[in-house]
């Protein structure tokens, strides 16, 4: 069999996979982007070794492991690449493609858990106090004001930043007399509500007042989204807000590597847990389907707390 007919038939079986995984448990689209990449990078990898994925050996798919953590790569995104492979060789033994799964005896690389580098709370604190002066005075293009609203959705809701840009102009709401919530659809296609600070809420009054600066002409009066723009999608990209965020955190004088949108999300979970939040009640918040994802803000916050102690503790000074 040649080359182009291999990897022809490669690429039906990551299709055919990526189908069926989509429709038992409504994948988001990036993880479908992620699972597709990974896959691709593996029958890569098996045809410049002469193979292909369903004649793919044990042995094959450990040189392919072995070959990512020689190259540096990090070990969560390892981690991520044997999840795919285990998954794409469990389907196609189940649908009775192969007799024997290759991968079934191949353990996960094991890695640290990473803690995410998040701004303190004092921090958090100047970038906001900084964008809301600069929205005071801008009275020209709005996008100070834009920015402390985004602000205010991605820190005190911790919304995913695909999820904030997307966000449409009904999602925020409530029934009289109710607090405002925010309706959130996140990854699957699963719903959460996220209570809104009355602070956010103030922002968005005031913002709506001039979205219409920043919509297209030809998208005035129906354009749904939050935050509406010339691109493709529609919205604001994620790639425009995390630049934003940057600027204006040095505009501020504070460090620009502690502030992109993740981080923000980081930020939101850290500081509620810090603050004596119950970590059930952000996991829900957060969008998390395992309690287990949410529970690295412990370890986290058990860091920050074991600095405090060597730090300021009377015992630990010399």
């Amino acid at each position: 069999m040649d080359k182009a007919s291999t990897k022809g038939g490669d690429e039906r079986l990551i299709e055919w996979f990526l189908d069926a995984r989509f429709a038992e448990r409504n994948l988001a689209k990036n993880s479908m982007l992620a699972y597709r990449g990974d896959l691709r990078a593996l029958s890569d990898f098996l045809a410049a070794h002469s193979s292909a994925l369903k004649r793919a050996r044990r042995e094959d798919l450990e040189a392919w492991l072995r070959a990512m953590h020689e190259g540096g790569m990090k070990a969560s995104s390892a981690a991520r690449k044997h999840a795919a492979m285990r998954q794409f060789y469990r389907f196609l033994t189940s649908e009775r493609l192969l007799k024997e799964d290759p991968s079934v005896h191949i353990l996960a690389p094991k890695h640290a858990q990473e803690l995410p580098l998040t701004p303190s709370l004092q921090v958090m604190r100047l970038l906001l106090e900084h964008v809301e002066r600069e929205a005071k005075s801008d009275k020209l293009d709005h996008g100070a004001l834009r920015l402390c609203l985004l602000l205010s959705l991605c820190y005190g809701c911790g919304l995913r930043v695909s999820e904030l840009v997307s966000l449409k102009c009904g999602a925020l709401s409530r029934d009289d007399g109710d607090p405002w919530i925010a309706t959130i659809t996140g990854k699957g296609g699963k719903t959460r509500f996220v209570p809104l600070l009355e602070r956010t809420v103030a922002y968005y009054d005031v913002y709506m007042e001039v979205r219409g600066h920043f919509i297209p002409s030809h998208l005035r009066g129906v354009s749904p989204y939050v935050f509406p723009s010339h691109t493709a999608s529609g919205h604001l990209t994620r790639q425009r807000f995390g630049q934003s965020l940057k600027e204006a955190a040095l505009r501020a004088g504070l460090d620009g590597r502690l502030f992109s949108p993740h981080k923000l999300r980081h930020a939101f979970a850290t500081h509620l847990l810090a603050g004596g939040a119950d970590l059930r009640a952000i996991q829900t918040m957060l969008g998390h389907a395992d309690i287990g994802t949410t529970q690295i803000y412990t370890h986290l916050v058990d860091a920050q707390l074991q600095r405090l102690v060597q730090e300021r503790h009377p015992l630990a000074k010399k």
